[in-house]
């Protein structure tokens, strides 16, 4: 059985470090902007040395590496984009109004 509760959200509890937009009702979570440039950075300097390998194999390492860290820094980016950032938890028992 499914039930659909409509219920706004007043207040959170203190223990976290999540924000509650009164005005619309809307809690927001912790963001992970570190950690996504973290894969971004990873994914270019990756894609920059495979791509510098295959360049030097065809006598063009400077160009090889940088396509190689364009499209390794563009598939990190798409990994960052397509994927959810962490979770807002709201505690058991949290007041509401």
């Amino acid at each position: 059985m499914t039930r659909d509760f409509r219920s706004r959200l007043g207040a959170i509890d203190a223990r976290g470090t999540e924000r509650l937009d009164k005005k619309e009702g809307v809690m927001q979570g912790d963001t992970n902007h570190g950690g996504d440039v973290r894969t971004v950075g990873e994914g270019a300097a990756a894609g920059a040395s495979i791509g510098a390998i295959a360049g030097a194999a065809a006598g063009h390492a400077g160009m090889g590496a940088g396509i190689g860290g364009a499209a390794g820094a563009a598939a990190g980016l798409a990994g960052v984009l397509l994927t959810r950032g962490p979770d807002a938890i709201l505690a058991k028992e949290a007041p509401s109004k």
